[in-house]
């Protein structure tokens, strides 16, 4: 069972407190650091998503958040798999008798149960964390990209500005 938390604001599964937080410090050092060209320039174009001066993964839209959590659940799910089958060949290991098939069966359930909850838990080996901090930095920066050029085609377009709510001029 995946530790998605139910958001009573959106009914909406949220990501896992530790991924959340992780990909956002991230994203967050992708920045640059403060009074910098780099920093200036990218801290406005991240303004969307910011939230006492940290990204906030909450305000991206909700197409890259869906990705970011179908994304940890295949992640957990790869780390799930990869434990299973860890556990799985350390048991192949016999030191004495051979086990019946019965507790064969037994021991292959509670590996798999095992491998699970380590996976979704806070005791995770961190094989999940790393796959969806590779892959999920570049949702968010896919996300702000996308959020960028609405910005600079609405203002283009006398719209108001996404982050100012001004119309161009």
């Amino acid at each position: 069972m995946s530790q998605l938390s139910l958001n009573p604001a959106t009914s909406n599964p949220k990501l896992r407190a530790d991924f959340a937080r992780t990909l956002s410090d991230k994203v967050q050092g992708t920045i640059g650091k403060p009074g910098s060209e780099q920093h200036e320039r990218l801290e406005a174009i991240y303004q969307p998503l910011m939230s006492d001066g940290k990204i906030d993964l909450d305000k991206l839209p909700e197409p890259a958040q869906r990705e970011l959590r179908k994304l940890q659940k295949a992640s957990e799910d790869f780390e799930a798999f990869f434990v299973k089958g860890l556990m799985s060949q350390m048991r192949r290991v016999k030191f004495g008798e051979q086990d019946s098939q019965v507790t064969q069966f037994a021991k292959d359930i509670m590996d798999d149960a095992m491998a699970s909850q380590t996976a979704r838990g806070a005791s995770s080996i961190g094989i999940g964390k790393t796959v969806f901090l590779s892959m999920g930095e570049t949702i968010v920066k896919q996300a702000i990209g996308q959020m960028a050029r609405q910005t600079q085609s609405g203002a283009s377009a006398g719209q108001p500005s996404v982050t100012t709510g001004e119309p161009s001029r």
